[in-house]
């Protein structure tokens, strides 16, 4: 059975032919070499993390698009196709003069749509008015991207809605990996700073590599079989440890909850103060009295065993409260964690996986 490999997805968004320095039909086309080169470089850093491959998404328009589309499949890459509106509407984008990209892109959505070398075909969800559909379809192009080439060149004033100087302004802004091949330039290069350490190994991927046991004999058996028992083991035991965690906290809330009320309830009330009577204080032998209970010893003493009784509920009471605030606080760090240690996220997206696995294996 064959090895299980990672897989990263690369975006493409590009110029259509038009007017304007690096934006006409041969300067899209002279890039080329600079594509290959580009994919190539990709696919070698694909291969140094694990064995991984890298798979293309394009929006089949002309120009740009389709001369990504021939070099990765020069290179013998999936080609995946995001048309922006059904295809009937789609073609009328390639009216006036543009039959011979027209001819291309409908061989490239016919390959997509056979599947030929891993390849497919959809249609974007969302509006299919132009220019928002092209503007939606950018935007689900790069969130299904782990790195987005682009092949364009400066343009006076601001962004087109649905263009590509605007989906590389929207790939920026979401913290998607960019690199710009200037065909005005003769497709000079513009590599991210940090390229040297793409791709980044999938969260899952590096959870069970250092938390799954398993997952070291899965990756070392290979095929689907063994990977999906390691990913579904660990997700078990995520979904267990989260779990535990949402009751741990949901306990001690109900725990400080019961002292708040035996608080309330049991020792409510505020120290006394003796009352005087109207009676003043005299000095005894250098002590102080009150001349109305010098006589009445026995008055006295009772008075004040109930006052140390009192004193002592209203410690009992102020512990108590302690214990309450301690338990709130240790249920509120127990939620924080829950929050932002990273047991929901990486048993959801782990549970994820092991399912488009067990997708595949069915299919």
């Amino acid at each position: 059975m064959d090895k299980v490999k990672p897989v990263w997805v690369v975006g493409f968004v590009g110029n259509r032919p038009g007017p304007g320095a690096g934006r006409s039909a041969e300067a899209l086309r002279a890039c080329r070499p600079a594509l290959e080169s580009v994919l190539k470089r990709l696919m070698e850093q694909a291969a140094s993390r694990g064995g991984g491959t890298i798979e293309l998404v394009i929006g089949a328009a002309a120009g740009a698009d389709l001369e990504a589309a021939d070099a990765a499949e020069a290179l013998g890459l999936p080609v995946h196709v995001i048309l922006p509106m059904p295809e009937a509407r789609f073609w009328e984008d390639f009216d006036g003069g543009m039959e011979e990209d027209r001819a291309r892109a409908q061989r490239r959505v016919e390959a997509a749509r056979a599947g030929e070398r891993g390849g497919s075909l959809r249609i974007a969800d969302g509006d299919t008015r132009r220019p928002d559909c092209y503007h939606d379809t950018n935007l689900q192009l790069i969130e299904a991207s782990d790195l987005l080439v682009t092949l364009y060149a400066d343009e006076a004033g601001p962004p087109k809605r649905g263009g590509t100087a605007e989906a590389v302004g929207q790939a920026q802004g979401m913290g998607v990996a960019l690199v710009r091949i200037d065909p005005a330039a003769g497709g000079e290069v513009a590599w991210p700073e940090d390229i040297a350490s793409w791709p980044e190994p999938d969260g899952v991927y590096e959870d069970l590599l250092h938390h799954g046991s398993e997952w070291a004999e899965a990756a070392e058996r290979g095929g689907t079989e063994s990977v999906l028992g390691a990913l579904d083991g660990r997700a078990m035991r995520m979904k267990g440890s989260f779990t535990s965690r949402v009751y741990l906290s949901i306990v001690l809330h109900l725990v400080a909850a019961l002292l708040a009320v035996v608080t309330a309830v049991f020792f409510a009330g505020k120290p006394h103060a003796p009352e005087d009577g109207g009676h003043h204080t005299v000095l005894t032998n250098g002590h102080a009295e009150d001349p109305a209970t010098h006589h009445g010893s026995a008055e006295t003493h009772a008075e004040v065993n109930a006052e140390e009784h009192h004193n002592w509920k209203h410690d009992l009471a102020v512990g108590l409260t302690g214990v309450e605030f301690l338990l709130v606080t240790v249920a509120l760090g127990v939620a924080l964690r829950l929050q932002f240690g990273g047991a929901h996220h990486c048993w959801r997206d782990t549970r994820f996986a092991a399912e488009v696995v067990r997708g595949v294996r069915a299919a």
